[in-house]
């Protein structure tokens, strides 16, 4: 189980250096250091397998795991971050910073005009 266990946590952790750019030494760290890029119900799977991998490697304690939630809970992990698209991404950030200059402009436009109508210049 052990083995199993690491496995699927390692390419989780792959996963989530390779499309939320968090590193880490290991699974929880990694976890801990994705915060709110993950949705609240995959954080609490990813914070159940983090508390399950100390368990795994006791002969007795891994026994009492529930592997068929723990593969569960990696699985819906691993869908969601291959469904994370890096090119949307950044698409959907680059148009969010063209938006907010482009409004800028704007009001700094029409704060032009109402200051040149204020003093009498248009």
């Amino acid at each position: 189980m052990s083995n199993s266990l690491d496995a699927q946590t390692d390419e989780i952790r792959q996963l989530m250096r390779q499309k939320l750019g968090v590193r880490g030494r290991d699974f929880p760290t990694a976890l801990a250091r994705a915060k709110r890029r993950l949705p609240k119900a995959l954080r609490k799977e990813g914070q159940m397998l983090a508390a399950a991998l100390p368990m795994a490697d006791h002969p007795k304690l891994g026994q009492t795991l529930d592997r068929a939630r723990l593969d569960r809970a990696a699985g819906a992990l691993r869908e969601h971050l291959g469904a994370i698209d890096l090119a949307e991404g950044r698409k959907a950030l680059l148009f969010s910073i063209l938006g907010s200059v482009a409004f800028n402009l704007l009001l700094v436009m029409v704060l032009i005009v109402v200051v040149l109508r204020w003093q009498g210049a248009v």
